[in-house]
């Protein structure tokens, strides 16, 4: 497993307090990968009857775009970043996020959990959980009050796939950002103890292959539940999860896991395909 590379961070931001904890991680992220530039993403929602008789909106929308462009330059200035400001005019805030991360080829999306169109009884907008079925790359999504404590990452195993896909970032970034790992594994009334051990020991073991060192952690409940609550515990800085129960959504599923806990945390999640 090489090196993790995040040269080509995108920030989606629309300038509002729920784009705030988003733009703060990526400065924080750009700086402590040493990106000497990295993405703002603004889109333009476009609708072409609508501009066909108010062209001036759109010239709205781009003056907001480019003011926070600036906002933003002035800040990652004081870093010694640059910033580069993509513009996107599309019908779906998604697919001009997307779009922006194909362009550029993306390594990571940093997003706000809800927008100004989010959906306020689920925290979570559906832009947020459009982007996810529709890039290559991971996203990080971050509720407004995002910050860095310095105390820790939080990966969620179960022997899938994607959790390995999961854990393998997961190991990458907590060498990168210089955190300590914790890796957890949780027994259910479908997952048992024997298996989750199993799991945890062979994640543990990579981890040390890898050069890292993890805690583990071993509990009995509810997955979702024992994420918050060891992620507020421990004052940790990131969740990292599986995709699974996300893929391939356009709107959303109730009961998934990952999406339990992007909805109710105040730790940015990092959802790995």
């Amino acid at each position: 497993m090489g090196e993790l590379t995040l040269c080509k961070i995108l920030v989606s931001t629309d300038g509002s307090e729920y784009s705030s904890g988003a733009e703060r991680i990526a400065l924080y992220l750009s700086k402590k990968c040493g990106v000497k530039t990295f993405y703002v993403c603004h889109v333009i929602y476009y609708n072409p009857e609508h501009f066909t008789m108010v062209p001036r909106d759109t010239e709205t929308m781009l003056s907001k775009a480019r003011a926070i462009l600036d906002r933003l330059k002035e800040q990652a200035s004081k870093e010694g970043i640059s910033v580069e400001g993509l513009f996107p005019m599309s019908e779906s805030i998604e697919a001009g996020i997307a779009e922006s991360a194909e362009k550029i080829q993306a390594d990571l999306i940093v997003m706000g959990r809800r927008g100004i169109r989010g959906l306020a009884k689920h925290f979570i907008g559906s832009a947020t959980l459009g982007v996810i079925p529709k890039v290559k790359c991971p996203v990080l999504i971050c509720p407004r009050t995002s910050e860095i404590r310095g105390q820790g990452i939080l990966c969620a195993v179960d022997g899938s796939e994607v959790s390995l896909k999961a854990l393998e970032f997961a190991t990458k970034f907590s060498k990168k950002l210089e955190l300590t790992l914790y890796l957890l594994s949780v027994i259910t009334d479908k997952f048992g103890e024997d298996k989750a051990k199993k799991v945890l020991d062979e994640a543990k073991k990579f981890t040390l292959k890898e050069g890292v060192s993890s805690e583990s952690l071993l509990y009995r409940g509810s997955p979702s539940q024992l994420i918050l609550e060891i992620a507020k515990q421990k004052d940790l800085d990131f969740i990292v999860m599986g995709n699974r129960g996300l893929k391939g959504m356009q709107k959303i599923i109730f009961g998934s896991v990952a999406e339990d806990v992007v909805s109710k945390t105040d730790r940015p999640v990092l959802i790995v395909k």
